[in-house]
């Protein structure tokens, strides 16, 4: 086991997105990015690759202790100046403080600041206040982040910039649950370099400068479930604790339905497959209870309470805001309707793949630099997964695997990327944000783990990468008719 992130695997990344930068602008001259896609995309790529590399090594003879302050300070000041940077070019470039197609951010923005009103007045009918702004009933689903958001501009006068910076300070704080988490299943090493991985992911940082409500659940989440998995490795009941994860639980339900199901469904599951647990079970048993909850992931989706959310939302929209998410690159782009579950299942753990030409979707091509990052973090991910589903010789049964010490996270991981996969955002970054903590921490698993024969794979994941990205510029154009 090693306790860095190899240079070899650094470099190779930043040299095949250099390499696609200059390639995909020579192929589709007339549809280079703008510059703040190259600047936003060469800083997340560069600076991930060679940060987490770099820190790793440097990190590594900390104490805990010192790693943990590090850790946090760190993260949150790259959060705090990216939220500054963010603010004033978002200013500049559409005339207000939001970003790019802003649609459900202006809404929650909106109503917040009608909730806020009614609570400087001392009228705490939140829920109907709710309702009032956004101009009809509001869904459990959709009330946790205006309300909080509320209570924060009830407090600062509806800074916006406020806000933003207590984004910067969730966020700081899930890099360190993710450490947490990592350490209690996999020790230091991976718990270490799960950390800086998750500090310096970009995706994590460019929420911090959006008024969406990603950051604020991937936190809760994450709450969730780090406070979750303490408590079900404790052998004594504790009422505090056990009273907290219930209500985090239900905290997942007002962010998103399936969010909080899938949550409570992967913790069900790690209680009954917990390795203390295994042999109590016998075969026919555990079939039946196997059965049983793969019936309650079908449950959800089938119900696909992704799709019916986000369409919900779109609804209470003010008509003047441009439409953005999948459903408007559907209606442009003529080969959504192949998009398919069959499509999207190989790819799901990967996907999205960055958009490197300009198609007019300029918050989307701001992402390109993080969904690189995510494209080739993904096969460490992929390995680790395939480390701990295999027995430990090939004459034992699965149910020998490493996987029964992380059930938990493992069940989370799966569970929510299962759902997506039948929904209609699965190529949609902003849809895998939950999942995305855990994948990050798995994806350290498989780093740690380093095996030298690994390189050959590797290169032969960064050509797959390569193949799809030049063939996704190819599908983001020729699809709009450009």
């Amino acid at each position: 086991m090693i306790d860095f992130i190899p240079k070899y695997f650094t470099d190779k990344a930043m040299a095949l997105y250099a390499l696609l930068l200059l390639l995909v602008t020579g192929l589709y001259s007339g549809y280079a990015m703008p510059w703040f896609g190259w600047v936003w995309g060469l800083v997340s790529v560069f600076g991930f690759f060679y940060y987490s590399m770099a820190l790793s090594l440097k990190w590594r003879r900390f104490s805990p202790e010192y790693f943990l302050k590090r850790l946090f300070w760190t993260a949150l000041i790259i959060r705090m100046v990216y939220v500054i940077i963010s603010y004033f070019f978002y200013q500049w470039q559409t005339g207000q403080p939001f970003e790019f197609e802003t649609a459900d951010a202006w809404i929650y923005h909106v109503c917040a600041k009608g909730v806020a009103d009614g609570m400087r007045e001392f009228d705490f009918h939140l829920y109907d206040n709710l309702d009032r702004v956004m101009g009809r009933h509001v869904g459990f689903s959709d009330t946790g982040y205006p309300i909080y958001l509320a209570f924060v501009y009830a407090l600062t006068g509806d800074s916006i910039i406020i806000a933003r910076l207590l984004k910067a300070f969730w966020s700081a704080w899930t890099v360190v649950l993710v450490y947490k988490l990592a350490q209690r299943h996999f020790g230091e090493a991976t718990a270490r370099i799960a950390a800086i991985i998750c500090m310096l992911m970009p995706n994590f940082i460019l929420y911090c400068g959006k008024h969406l409500k990603e950051t604020e659940m991937v936190f809760f989440t994450m709450l969730f479930i780090e406070r979750a998995d303490a408590l079900q490795r404790n052998s004594k009941f504790l009422f505090g604790q056990t009273f907290l994860v219930i209500l985090l639980a239900l905290s997942l339900f007002s962010f998103r339905t399936v969010l909080g199901a899938v949550a409570l469904l992967s913790f069900f599951i790690s209680l009954m497959f917990s390795v203390s647990r295994f042999t109590s079970i016998n075969k026919i048993g555990r079939r039946i209870i196997i059965g049983v909850l793969a019936f309650g992931f079908v449950g959800i989706m089938l119900q696909n309470r992704v799709i019916e959310e986000v369409e919900e939302l779109r609804t209470k929209q003010i008509q003047q805001a441009q439409t953005s998410g999948y459903n408007y690159r559907a209606q442009t782009n003529s080969y959504a309707k192949y998009a398919s579950a069959a499509v999207f299942a190989p790819l799901i753990f990967t996907i999205p793949f960055p958009t490197l030409v300009d198609t007019g979707q300029n918050d989307i091509i701001i992402y390109n630099g993080a969904n690189f990052v995510k494209n080739i973090i993904s096969f460490f991910s992929i390995v680790a997964l395939l480390m701990l589903l295999m027995p430990y010789n090939w004459h034992r049964n699965l149910f020998d695997g490493e996987w029964r010490f992380h059930v938990f996270p493992l069940a989370f991981l799966l569970g929510y990327l299962f759902v997506l996969v039948f929904s209609n955002f699965a190529q949609s970054e902003r849809f895998h944000m939950p999942s995305l903590p855990i994948l990050l921490m798995f994806a350290a698993y498989g780093i740690a783990n380093y095996r030298p024969k690994w390189k050959q794979w590797y290169w032969l994941w960064l050509g797959i990468i390569f193949v799809a990205n030049i063939g996704w510029s190819y599908v983001k154009l020729k699809g709009r008719g450009l």
